[in-house]
């Protein structure tokens, strides 16, 4: 029996991520995502994704080559995102109906899936099959799937084990060892090393902070930063208006508690933060909207707003998207004034998320500071934290599990070669066990 690793996006970029594993004559899907400038940019020309073929996706750079894989199409027996982030799921509505297998995820991952193809309208044959983490599901033959519980930035990570009669191989694409979430169990650090027994033949690994040489903090951190903020600076009289990433539950809870604490109302706009809102509360993760208001829509969104010029800028806190600059972010559009909402000086607004380093987002973010400036609001930046190991967490991870080979993902050549430079500490040998990757490229894991 063969057991083969065909990286189809996500190894040259970070997002887009999409790998296959062959094992004899099936074959896994794992992940299916996005790339988020290339859709952002897609956005900003007046394009709308339902309306271009999936060729024209693929060519503009938004979904995943995944014509790289044509002669494996018949083998596929499942497709099994990781978790619910676009870069990771949301190219599912788009490729999957080219594939006659289920789509196999945890609860939370499914019902933003589900959301998607509702807006967009979108119908595929494909079943979707909810599967909890620390549970496993047999999809064939030779292939049982386990999803192992992790912490990240999104509820109900997992890492994605494929258990096959001639070894394990680990999917561990986007995670952090976070022992002190704010949501959510921690990471199932006995599972993973049970597995590590010396049966593991590789893993997959987030590569991104390959360079960072240090452990990420906790989720926790981020919250006491945003405490000290919110709590500990003089804003009686201003308004908060808060951004973070609509799917970053954890942070959106902590905004929440500690408006809570001043007295004032959490106001969320915009149809991602209601999307994620509602996935949550659907999967009994959360009970935000008993503690606050969820507008989704633009009318209802101006009409919410309208409101706010009658009442005191103390007695709410604005919970929105828009930290990466985006132009069709609520927060942009409240600048612009495409939304009636007037900033006024030293009111407070919070950046809870970092910039994802690619050119459109650092311009686009730029801009929406620079005309924050201009309002003479107060800005506080980098209230945040990583969802993604750092160096010391992926030496750590790779102790753990004891697998045979590594292979860095979702990464540029500059992360992967980081990657490859703690791999060769751990012993690992570029080429033999240790394999950097690009998009198309093939890997032998296991041949008789």
């Amino acid at each position: 029996m063969e057991i083969e690793f065909i990286p189809v996006g996500g190894y040259g970029e970070v997002g887009k991520n999409m790998s296959l594993l062959r094992v004899g004559d099936e074959a896994v899907i794992l992940d299916m995502g996005l790339y988020i400038p290339k859709v952002v940019s897609f956005d900003e020309e007046g394009g709308h994704k339902k309306y271009v073929s999936v060729n024209q996706l693929i060519d503009y750079g938004i979904i995943p080559d995944h014509r790289v894989i044509e002669k494996y199409k018949h083998m596929v027996k499942a497709i099994v995102p990781s978790h619910c982030h676009l870069d990771h799921a949301l190219a599912v509505p788009y490729l999957a109906s080219h594939y006659k297998a289920p789509i196999i995820s945890n609860p939370m991952t499914i019902e933003i899936i589900k959301t998607a193809l509702r807006d967009d309208d979108i119908k595929i044959p494909n079943e979707l099959k909810k599967l909890n983490n620390n549970s496993s599901i047999k999809i064939s033959k030779n292939i049982e799937i386990e999803l192992i519980n992790i912490t990240h930035s999104a509820l109900q990570t997992a890492i994605v084990a494929i258990h096959t009669p001639k070894g394990t191989v680990l999917y561990a694409n986007d995670f952090k060892l976070d022992s002190t979430p704010v949501l959510g169990q921690k990471p199932n650090y006995k599972r993973l090393k049970q597995i590590g027994n010396g049966n593991v033949l590789a893993v997959i690994v987030d590569s991104i902070y390959s360079k960072s040489a240090t452990k990420t903090p906790s989720e926790k951190v981020a919250r006491q930063m945003l405490k000290d903020v919110m709590l500990g600076t003089e804003n009686s009289q201003n308004g908060i208006i808060a951004t973070t990433f609509a799917s970053h539950i954890e942070r959106i809870k902590s905004i929440v508690d500690f408006s809570l604490k001043l007295n004032r109302k959490p106001i969320f706009l915009g149809r991602s933060m209601m999307k994620y809102i509602e996935a949550s509360e659907k999967c009994g993760l959360t009970k935000l909207s008993s503690h606050a208001d969820i507008v989704g829509y633009g009318n209802m969104i101006k009409k919410r707003l309208k409101k706010f010029k009658s009442q005191k800028r103390d007695k709410y806190t604005i919970i929105c998207t828009g930290g990466q600059g985006e132009p069709k972010a609520v927060l942009t559009k409240m600048l612009n004034q495409t939304l009636p909402f007037k900033f006024e000086k030293e009111d407070n607004v919070l950046f809870s998320n970092q910039t994802i380093p690619v050119d459109i987002n650092i311009e686009n973010r730029a801009k929406v500071e620079e005309r924050l400036k201009q309002k003479k609001v107060r800005i506080f930046k980098d209230l945040h934290v990583s969802g993604h190991v750092s160096r010391e967490d992926m030496r750590d991870f790779i102790k753990m599990t004891k697998p045979r080979a590594v292979i860095p993902c979702q990464g540029d050549s500059s992360m992967f070669k980081s990657f490859e430079t703690l791999a060769e500490e751990m012993n690992y040998k570029p080429g033999k066990d240790c394999f950097n990757l690009r998009n198309g490229d093939k890997v032998m894991l296991y041949e008789n």
